[in-house]
């Protein structure tokens, strides 16, 4: 069993520095100097690997860190494994390196301190191809199974086939491991018809949800619009109630008016009929007046004086006549105007 390897501790922290900081040519360039440790810790659990993977850091650094001995399967203090952290940051082709490469499809039914799974995480955050990508490893775990058993068995026939007493020679070697890679391409293009569906149908749904809102959107704003319409209706109703009702005040004072008009016009002419019969002793009523010249010329003054009276009033009330007859018009064009043509 051999010593165990030394690291020292200024350049391990360099290189989670670097890490964390997403400086990839310096944590490659410490890697290689093997002094520093892929699997240091920091205060909260983190090692290099787990911030280059939070991070999402290029594949060969991470395949590097991998190879230098660092553990995939680290967990910090709050729970959170190298899948929750690619899933929660967004980093796509990260999460399928560790799920389909390194076989930490385990961590994906893993829920942190806080109660959340990596799918979770990816959903919370609105990174919608990991999400994809994660319901349909849960809709097809046989499929993902058989993927990685391929990859490791390719993996294995690559670099020890010869050794396992394997008989059919190179020729016997290169026919599985093309099959074993038909196999494998096989595999990867049904999960990625299922990724392909997958994302189609989450289209579909945000599509549908959208159109829901829109629908929601333009309901309200009618009903906004109607709304503002019937207080606007219900505001010109109100004013126009008042409009009819002044009208109604005047129209009863104008009436009033008038009878205090007549009664005053009827006061007035029995008034001058008392003086002109007590000034000549002959009755207004009984009095006639002539219906051709010679009856004109032969009138004397009392006669001319209840022709000339007779005149005034005739003058007088068919001033009153045409008075009324306007008002009647006036009347008419003003409801017109309230109310309409043919109120």
């Amino acid at each position: 069993m051999g010593a165990k390897k030394e690291y020292d501790e200024e350049e391990s922290k360099k290189l989670w520095s670097a890490c964390d900081n997403e400086e990839w040519d310096e944590a490659t360039r410490l890697l290689a100097g093997g002094r520093a440790d892929p699997n240091f810790e920091s205060g909260g659990g983190l090692t290099p690997f787990l911030e280059a993977c939070s991070e999402g850091a290029p594949l060969p650094l991470l395949r590097a860190l991998r190879a230098a001995g660092a553990r995939p399967g680290a967990v910090t203090g709050h729970g959170w494994g190298a899948v929750h952290s690619t899933c929660f940051n967004g980093h796509l082709e990260v999460t399928k390196w560790l799920v389909e490469e390194l076989g930490l499809r385990g961590q994906l039914d893993v829920e942190s301190k806080n109660g959340q799974t990596p799918l979770d995480l990816a959903k919370e955050n609105k990174h919608t191809e990991i999400e994809n990508y994660l319901v349909v490893l849960s809709d097809a775990p046989a499929e993902q199974a058989k993927l990685a058993s391929c990859r490791r068995l390719l993996a294995a026939w690559k670099v020890h086939g010869h050794k396992r007493g394997w008989g059919g020679g190179e020729e016997g070697k290169a026919k599985v491991i093309a099959d074993t890679e038909a196999e494998i391409k096989k595999l990867l293009d049904l999960i990625a018809e299922r990724q392909l569906q997958a994302a189609t149908n989450a289209d579909e749904d945000e599509e549908m949800t959208d159109i829901d809102d829109m629908r929601e959107t333009a309901a309200e704003a009618t009903a906004d619009v109607w709304e503002a319409q019937g207080r606007e209706i219900e505001d010109l109703r109100t004013e126009l109630g008042k409009i009819r009702d002044t009208r109604f005040r005047a129209e009863v004072k104008v009436a009033r008016l008038r009878v205090e008009e007549r009664n005053h016009m009827t006061a007035l002419e029995i008034y001058e009929d008392k003086m002109l019969e007590k000034k000549t002793g002959k009755r207004v009523a009984d009095w006639k007046p002539p219906t051709d010249l010679a009856g004109f010329n032969s009138m004397n003054a009392t006669d001319y004086e209840f022709y000339q009276l007779t005149q005034e009033r005739k003058d007088r009330r068919m001033n009153e006549l045409q008075a009324k007859v306007e008002r009647l018009v006036a009347r008419l064009t003003d409801r017109e105007r309230v109310d309409g043509p043919g109120s």
